[in-house]
């Protein structure tokens, strides 16, 4: 088989590729499955379908597997539903029903032990799906409209509308309004010395959130996000978008707002892409400069600063009354990704809303790795397998060899209550009790422990080499 066939998906066959996934360059556990594509479908020319391309080895040779996968766009649809629905813990809508009361444990089991390889692309999907965002009540009691207009679409709405104060028509008109406009646009510019005269804002130029032209120069692309998070390369689109519309003429400018709590790794995506970011505690600054009554400007202020104090209640709330929801364990793992190298964190979505997890120390083993999270409390000892043993029987070594050497060094860890058999398993555990105290948490003593399991973990990779 030439390298033009396996390189690219096959076009002389009945289903037509239109739009192509390279599967393995995706993902490590693609196996035979070398890419996933949209296209014309096999049944009917004028219908289109997805279908997975198998690549296999034969007793003839290498050839595309007549076991490849096709399946209309709709139900494609509606299986994926079933599955987010049974991983949720929610019925699809589609009067689903179980079949095998002992077999739907086992199957519910086995997708809560497999959900780091899942839920990114859980995330991705409730990304691309506009409203899917996940919201917490943000308000102090009182009623606040932003506790309702918890949309992106809201705030851009909001933003909007500050930064055309902006514009020096209406400084009689709103003097300090004028004012809070002009200061929000130096923020998102990162210029606080530029005169600003003449501006006009818009919406969803090529499904840019807002933009500004200010003056006669320069363009200002922002991206607006409150619990969401950047995906599909939308920044580079947005830049490139602007940049050969406004080319010799205007100067474009980018910048990143985010109202909800953004780890490192990705703030430093958006660092990497051009893009100022201008968080919530950017915003924060720029709002409390505002001394007007404007009812909207006061309570989206107050929405804010309610989610600043909440991320930062874990400083003073007990471990053992955080919420597995709660922006206790953001405002944690904000505080720890500046003290742990390679700290990454989100949010996990399983049958029972979800909770806060965090991975570390990820360490390279014979077909796998091994690492560190944080979730619900504890500290588990991970590690993700693909090679072609059992992964019962690779879990098991690496509980062993762990139990061998924290007994050595009197360690306080214990073996799971129970121990999973898919690409991510853990195979072993430090209580809550043990990880944080019983009172409020002790940042230097926490980061010191972790350290410390830091170390065993390395020990360990060295032993099952």
């Amino acid at each position: 088989m030439s390298e033009e066939k396996i390189n690219k998906p096959p076009h002389w066959l009945n289903h037509k590729p239109i739009v192509s996934v390279d599967y393995p360059k995706q993902c490590k556990f693609a196996g035979d499955a070398r890419f996933l594509t949209l296209g014309r479908s096999t049944w009917d020319k004028d219908s289109y379908s997805a279908k997975i391309w198998r690549w296999v080895e034969t007793k003839k040779g290498e050839r595309w597997s007549r076991q490849s996968e096709e399946i209309p766009l709709w139900r494609l649809l509606d299986l994926a539903t079933l599955f987010l629905a049974t991983a949720l813990g929610k019925e699809s809508g589609l009067s689903e029903q179980v079949l095998d009361e002992n077999e739907k444990a086992c199957l519910d089991s086995f997708i809560s032990e497999n959900m780091d390889l899942y839920r990114p692309r859980i995330d991705a999907l409730m990304q691309v799906l506009s409203g899917q965002e996940m919201v917490e009540d943000c308000s102090d009691g009182s009623p606040n409209l932003f506790s309702f207009a918890t949309s992106e679409l809201s705030q851009d709405a909001v933003l909007a509308y500050i930064l055309q104060w902006s514009d020096v028509k209406n400084k009689n008109t709103n003097p300090q309004m004028h004012a809070l406009g002009q200061a929000l646009l130096r923020c998102m510019l990162g210029d606080y010395q530029r005169p600003i005269e003449n501006v006009v804002v818009g919406r969803q130029m090529s499904n840019i959130d807002i933009y500004a032209e200010v003056n006669d120069d320069v363009f200002l692309i922002i991206e607006d996000k409150t619990n969401t998070t950047i995906h599909s390369n939308q920044l580079e689109r947005y830049k490139e978008f602007a940049e050969n519309r406004y080319k010799g003429m205007r100067q474009v400018k980018m910048a990143y707002v985010k109202t909800g709590n953004e780890p490192k790794q990705i703030l430093e995506k958006v660092k990497n892409a051009g893009y100022r970011a201008v968080l919530r505690q950017d915003l924060l600054k720029v709002l409390n400069q505002y001394a007007g009554a404007h009812p909207m400007i006061a309570e989206y202020r107050a929405y804010l600063q309610n989610i600043e104090d909440r991320t930062q209640s874990y400083k003073t709330i007990p471990v053992k009354d955080w919420d597995k929801n709660s922006f206790c364990w953001q405002g944690l793992y904000k505080s720890l990704e500046n003290k742990i190298e390679r700290f990454s964190w989100n949010h996990v979505h399983n049958q029972t809303g979800g909770f806060w997890c965090a991975t570390f120390k990820w360490l390279e083993i014979p077909d796998g790795g091994i690492y560190l999270q944080m979730g619900e409390g504890k500290l588990s000892f991970k590690i993700e397998y693909w090679g072609p043993k059992k992964k019962s029987h690779e879990r098991n070594r690496l509980y062993w060899e762990l139990d061998k050497l924290a007994k050595s060094k009197s360690l306080a860890v214990s073996k799971p209550a129970r121990f999973g058999s898919g690409e991510h398993m853990t195979f072993m555990e430090v209580s809550c009790s043990d990880l944080y105290g019983n009172g409020l948490v002790d940042e230097m003593d926490l980061v010191n422990k972790l350290n410390m399991y830091e170390q065993i973990l390395e020990e360990l990779a060295q032993n099952v080499v």
